[in-house]
C-alpha cells in the first residue's frame, strides 16, 4: 500500500508522497485519500482552507543529489509548460537524508527569473520555488524517511 508523503502547493501545494521520483525532480501523481496518514490528511485539509492556495498537487520528488549534473538540475513544475534549470548556489550535505540544496533558476539569457530551496531534514523534505512571481512550495506529509524510501 502506498503513503503520501508530501505536498507541493500556487501559491501552488505540491503534496509529496512516498518514494523517489527516478527521472524527474518533481512528479505528479495521483492522491487516494485511503493511503493519508491521519497527519498527512490533517496538512492537506489545512492547507486546502488557505485563501492563498491556488492549486495543490500531489508529487512524488526526486533525489537532487542523484539527478543533477555539474550543480545544475533540469525539472518540470505540474501546471506549467516548458523545463526549468536551476543552478546550485549553496550545499550542504551530512547525508542522504540530511541536505540542502539552494539555487537561481535562469532563463535562456543566464537571467535570474527565480529561486529553489530544497531541504532533506531527517528524511523528511521542504522546499520552495519563486518563479516569475508565483510561490511553490513543498510540504512534507510526515511520514518521515522510511515513508519515502519506498513505492
Amino acid at each position: 500500500m502506498k503513503s503520501l508523503k508530501y505536498l507541493l502547493f500556487v501559491f501552488i501545494a505540491f503534496v509529496a508522497v512516498n518514494g523517489y521520483s527516478q527521472t524527474g525532480l518533481i512528479e505528479e501523481t495521483l492522491i487516494q485519500s485511503n493511503n493519508l496518514t491521519r497527519e498527512g490528511q490533517n496538512k492537506i485539509d489545512q492547507l486546502s482552507s488557505s485563501p492563498f492556495l491556488k492549486k495543490m498537487y500531489a508529487v512524488r520528488l526526486g533525489s537532487i543529489k542523484k539527478l543533477q549534473k555539474e550543480g545544475a538540475i533540469t525539472f518540470q513544475i505540474p501546471g506549467r509548460k516548458g523545463q526549468i534549470t536551476a543552478y546550485g548556489k549553496h550545499v550542504e550535505h551530512q547525508d542522504d537524508n540530511n541536505y540542502t540544496w539552494h539555487g537561481d533558476i535562469l532563463d535562456k539569457n543566464a537571467s535570474i527569473i527565480g529561486t529553489i530551496s530544497y531541504i532533506v531534514e531527517k528524511g523528511s523534505c521542504y522546499g520552495t520555488i519563486k518563479l516569475e512571481g508565483k510561490l511553490f512550495h513543498i510540504e512534507d506529509l510526515g511520514l518521515g524517511k522510511n515513508g519515502r524510501d519506498r513505492l
